[in-house]
C-alpha cells in the first residue's frame, strides 16, 4: 500500500512536469480551476474517490482485453493510451498530460506476482493519491 502512495506521487510529479512544460512552451494555462465550484466536498468525492475507482476498473478491463492479443508491456501502453484518448474527448490537451500517469496506473496489472485484487487496489490508490494532490493544488491556487 505504501508503494501505491509513492507511485501516485510520481504520477502527480510527472503530470506537473508535463503541465509546466506545456505552459512554458505554448504559453497557455492547461489546468484551470473553473470546474471547482461549490460544494467542494462533492467535487472532492467525485475527483478523488469515484473517478479513480471507475477509471481503474475501466483500465483493468482495457488491459486484460489488450493482453489477450499483445504482450503485457504493449498492453500497458495501449490501455494507458486508450484512457488518455478518452480523457482528451473533453479537452484535447488533457489527454496529452494524462497519458503518463495513466501509463503508471496500468503497470500494476502486468505484475503476475500479486493477486488481481492487489493489482486493482494498487492502481486505484495510486490514482486517488494523484487526484487528491491535483485537487489540493487546484483548490489552493484558486
Amino acid at each position: 500500500m505504501g508503494y501505491s502512495l509513492i507511485i501516485g506521487c510520481f504520477g502527480f510529479a510527472a503530470s506537473l512536469l508535463i503541465k509546466f512544460g506545456m505552459y512554458s512552451f505554448f504559453g497557455m494555462h492547461v489546468l484551470e480551476a473553473e470546474f471547482l465550484q461549490p460544494p467542494l466536498l462533492m467535487t472532492f468525492i467525485e475527483v478523488a474517490i469515484l473517478s479513480p475507482l471507475l477509471e481503474t476498473y475501466f483500465l483493468a478491463i482495457a488491459y486484460f482485453l489488450f493482453n489477450l492479443y499483445f504482450r503485457p508491456a504493449i498492453s500497458v501502453v495501449f490501455a494507458g493510451a486508450l484512457l488518455a484518448a478518452l480523457h482528451s474527448s473533453l479537452l484535447w490537451i488533457w489527454g496529452i498530460f494524462a497519458f503518463v500517469p495513466l501509463l503508471i496506473y496500468s503497470i500494476p496489472f502486468s505484475n503476475k506476482a500479486i493477486t488481481h485484487n492487489q493489482r486493482l487496489i494498487s492502481s486505484a490508490v495510486s490514482h486517488a493519491t494523484h487526484n487528491c494532490l491535483a485537487f489540493l493544488l487546484v483548490v489552493s491556487a484558486g
